[in-house]
């Protein structure tokens, strides 16, 4: 089993001991992957005993990965390799860069082909999913249909066989380690004939090409003892997981008043209390109400009369809210935590964005999102700016073309 894994990926090439990683915890979503690797020999983290779960991957790192793991225990075929060091096969790829190597024996073989008609291979740029999709199908040797949108196939065939990690949230998102962990573990198990064991009940949520191009993160739908599934007039869900012995959780919505009569069968929460314009619930797994009732007075939203203060005492308080609505100071033994806020927040800020690089976004996300069909069934709003904007010229093509 050991040599099947060591073919398809050695995540990590640094120095390290075998030892527990610092940096992933009980509530890692991904932990029994980057374990299963670790014990394998195939991950060894870095120097001061991390993983780097959330770290990016860029594509020069990638490649040489999957490179240098496809032919981990072939010396003839890693002779093949070296040959490609003194290549120039991209404008952007010197001879005396450390990955030349990988990369120009990898665009001989199909796995890449660059940017601009092929001069360059952006090798510091982060690894997309499909792009990482696409490489890991490459190098374990798994057919994907050619389509129009080259990385329709790809996720068509990932798709299929149930090997898109379900956290993903959009096609063109920057791949996380951990994420990358858990899709080579998936692609193992697929060739080993073991994938439904290792997902367990993860096997029923699939991620797909309708899931990605609606950025349906599949985690919301997997419940665990503080989690519920989100359904459209839930304001926030935030997910609190206490580092502590009893892996202590406490999940806390916020609703909207005049929706509390649409609340689905299996939200099972418990209502708390109700504010101005929505109602507080909760789930936990903690036991003693008393410790429940401290918890929860301990998360302080924001009300009209606390705007002279608010803002200063969110500032020093242990974790404030993606929405700013909240801030939290829990008491000792509960101090330290990790937070998942649903639905999960796109890790790009398209403010951040040139105005141009924001709508050259918004027309490809249109272009993924949206046919014929979806366009007439899209509810365009009768006044309409920028990214929506964007989806409606761009569906105003679409008909355009199909009256022709």
């Amino acid at each position: 089993m050991k040599k099947v894994i060591l073919t398809f990926a050695l995540l990590a090439i640094s120095l390290g001991v075998n030892a527990e990683f610092t940096d992933v915890k009980w509530n890692e979503t991904y932990k029994d992957a980057i374990h299963y690797l670790q014990d394998n020999q195939i991950v060894k983290g870095y120097q001061d005993g991390s993983f780097g779960p959330l770290r990016n991957i860029s594509r020069s790192e990638m490649l040489k990965i999957l490179v240098e793991s496809k032919f981990l225990d072939d010396d003839q075929a890693k002779q093949a390799v070296e040959r490609f060091q003194n290549k120039n096969c991209f404008q952007d790829v010197q001879s005396s860069d450390w990955f030349a190597k990988y990369v120009c024996w990898a665009k001989e073989q199909g796995w890449v082909k660059g940017y601009e008609d092929g001069k360059y291979f952006r090798p510091f740029q982060d690894v997309t999913l499909v792009e990482g999709l696409k490489m890991s199908l490459v190098s374990g040797d798994i057919q994907y249909a050619q389509t129009e949108r080259w990385y329709k196939g790809v996720v068509d065939a990932a798709s299929q066989i149930n090997v898109i990690p379900h956290n993903v949230i959009y096609f063109h998102d920057k791949l996380k380690r951990n994420q990358m962990a858990d899709l080579i573990m998936r692609i193992v198990q697929h060739k080993q004939g073991s994938l439904a064991d290792y997902l367990g009940d993860r096997s029923q949520y699939v991620a797909s090409w309708d899931t990605l191009k609606l950025k349906e993160n599949l985690i919301n739908q997997v419940s665990n003892q503080c989690k519920t599934p989100h359904f459209n007039r839930m304001i926030s869900q935030s997910l609190f997981e206490f580092y502590n012995p009893d892996q202590s959780c406490l999940s806390v919505s916020s609703i909207y008043n005049n929706s509390l009569d649409q609340l689905p069968d299996n939200f099972e929460h418990t209502k708390y209390k109700k504010m101005d314009y929505f109602t507080v619930f909760y789930k936990t797994n903690i036991q003693d109400q008393e410790i429940v009732d401290q918890l929860l007075a301990s998360i302080n939203y924001y009300t009209e009369d606390q705007v002279t203060t608010f803002e200063a005492k969110a500032s020093s308080s242990q974790y404030r809210s993606m929405l700013g609505n909240y801030y939290v100071n829990f008491p000792s033994g509960f101090s330290s935590f990790n937070v998942r806020e649903y639905p999960v927040q796109e890790e790009v800020n398209d403010k951040d964005l040139p105005f141009e690089d924001q709508v050259n976004r918004w027309r490809l996300e249109a272009e993924d999102r949206f046919d014929l069909e979806s366009c007439r069934n899209y509810n365009f709003p009768s006044f309409m700016m920028f990214k929506i904007k964007t989806f409606y010229e761009y569906c105003q093509e679409l008909e355009g073309s199909s009256d022709q």
